[in-house]
């Protein structure tokens, strides 16, 4: 996912029961819906219950408990303590490609994934 499709993600567009998310606003103006694997459905089964907000990944919470600030708010940081040269957010959709395309999935399957309108 793009990351404000992933920032603007509401619990709504997640179909637990067939383990999908639905985008409804895609960079290229059309819906598309998200395959979740195993460890991405188990992740947003235990958020699921931890935070009132309809937005899975929202950007503050109220309360005694830190907040979620987006991915500016603590991937620089972490990204430095792990000595990572040169990354940006959208790198995750590259190396996402890349590991698709290495465990031999078509490259039309590839662009359907990442929401891509072309090959």
């Amino acid at each position: 996912m793009r990351m404000t499709e992933q920032y603007s993600l509401k619990w709504n567009q997640i179909d637990l029961e067939r383990k999908q998310l639905h985008l409804v606003k895609t960079k290229n103006g059309r819906p598309r819906v998200i395959p979740l694997n195993s460890v991405a459905f188990s992740a947003l089964e235990e958020l699921r219950g931890d935070h009132p907000s309809r937005v899975v990944f929202p950007s503050s919470i109220r309360g005694p408990e830190p907040s979620l600030t987006g991915s500016r708010g603590w991937v620089d940081g972490v990204v430095e303590d792990a000595g990572v040269t040169d990354y940006t957010w959208h790198c995750n959709r590259h190396t996402f490609a890349s590991r698709l395309v290495m465990s031999g999935k078509d490259l039309r399957t590839v662009a359907e994934l990442l929401g891509h309108s072309t090959l």
